[in-house]
């Protein structure tokens, strides 16, 4: 089948079926009052871009830099999309997904079929040309890359001239500490969540050692905080963080929840 006739059958099926969409926006910084001119850009963009091609059903937001995927609003994003093949996933720019080639693989797979618009490189009605999106992360991450050399060049000549980078010493160690106990407490009803998981597996499929248990958490379509199926490793390594943090129930026999099988 020439591509011709494989683009035109998709024209056909997206006039005789308007396909379910989902905006996904990002704001590098999560203070209330910096960048919100840039989400309502963003999605008056999308909604503008979808008008008359999809259906848009839900709009997913994150405030945090773009150098991690590990962002609960894109992976519920994705998590949402890998539902339904037919449904479509709207980026405002390639940037606003990630800023690295090495990303990109990881939606490779939607891209291919079908489910990824980039309003910086695609058409609502075209598909996604792969060479195009490389290109535009290529740029993004030259970009990223020399912001990174002036920051850091900038530091040094600060530094050299007896002066600061931003708040005081003491300021920026308060402010690591408190995104370290944020991202603690996170992980902690991550935890929790997880437990919740492995008792209502216990109790209606009957698991017990670790394999069983994570073979029951996929089962259950219940993925990992990357928004991954769980592997017994992984799963161990949880288990031990949370009794690290005290918070499996001392009252209940941990080997229950699979944390002392050695099979």
């Amino acid at each position: 089948m020439s591509k011709e006739h494989y683009d035109a059958m998709i024209q056909r099926k997206q006039v005789d079926q308007v396909r379910e969409a989902a905006l996904y926006v990002r704001k590098s910084t999560s203070t209330e009052d910096k960048q919100q001119n840039s989400l309502r850009v963003q999605l008056d963009s999308m909604r503008d871009y979808c008008r008359g091609h999809f259906e848009v059903l839900h709009e997913f937001k994150d405030e945090q830099t773009g150098r991690t995927l590990d962002r609960e609003g894109l992976q519920e994003a994705l998590a949402w999309l890998s539902e339904d093949s037919n449904r479509v996933l709207v980026f405002y720019k390639t940037d606003r997904y990630a800023r690295t080639l090495d990303s990109f693989e990881s939606i490779r797979s939607f891209i291919e079929n079908d489910q990824v618009r980039f309003m910086d490189v695609q058409r609502p009605d075209e598909r996604a040309d792969m060479l195009m999106i490389q290109l535009r992360l290529m740029i993004s991450e030259n970009e990223s890359r020399l912001l990174g050399n002036r920051i850091k060049n900038t530091i040094k000549y600060l530094r050299a001239q007896g002066h600061s980078w931003g708040r005081d010493a003491e300021h920026m160690a308060s402010m690591r500490e408190r995104s370290n106990e944020v991202r603690a407490l996170k992980a902690d009803h991550q935890f929790v969540e997880l437990m919740k998981y492995v008792t209502m597996a216990r109790q209606t499929m009957g698991v017990t050692t670790q394999s069983e248990i994570v073979d029951a958490l996929n089962a259950m379509n219940f993925k990992t905080p990357k928004g991954k199926d769980w592997t017994r490793s992984y799963y161990a390594l949880c288990l031990k963080r949370g009794r690290d943090r005290g918070l499996l129930d001392e009252h209940k026999p941990q080997q229950q929840m699979g944390l002392f099988d050695k099979e």
